[in-house]
């Protein structure tokens, strides 16, 4: 099992067993704006090793800028984009992957779901 995790440094994780728990952490200050999270996303990438034979991706909207609780600065197009270049980068790897709903509070997430699954088909 390999966990990568992007986060809002300050709020999350709160233990150090649960930092201990994350294989590639991505730590991000309070209001990280799209183009610095895709980029540390993808720098991500690069440290995923190995083959895996099944990938689950928690695809919350709390890294959207609405969104008071995940303090982060997305748009909904940047966190459409983050999801199909998750997806992309699965795809490519032929990694089987089953996306699932996360962290998202606030009235913007149906939205970037909704934007995310349309162009995730469309691949």
């Amino acid at each position: 099992v390999t966990i990568l995790d992007i986060y809002n440094e300050a709020i999350y994780p709160q233990t150090p067993d649960t930092r201990l728990r994350v294989d590639i952490p991505v730590p991000l200050p309070t209001g990280t704006k799209g183009p610095q999270y895709l980029d540390m996303l993808h720098r991500a990438f690069r440290k995923v090793e190995g083959e895996h034979r099944l990938c689950f991706v928690v695809a919350g909207s709390d890294p959207l800028a609405q969104d008071r609780l995940g303090q982060l600065g997305l748009s909904v197009d940047e966190l459409v984009a983050r999801d199909t270049a998750t997806f992309r980068f699965l795809k490519d790897r032929g990694t089987p992957a089953v996306f699932l709903g996360g962290g998202g509070y606030s009235k913007a997430s149906a939205h970037a779901v909704a934007g995310s699954i349309r162009a995730c088909a469309s691949l």
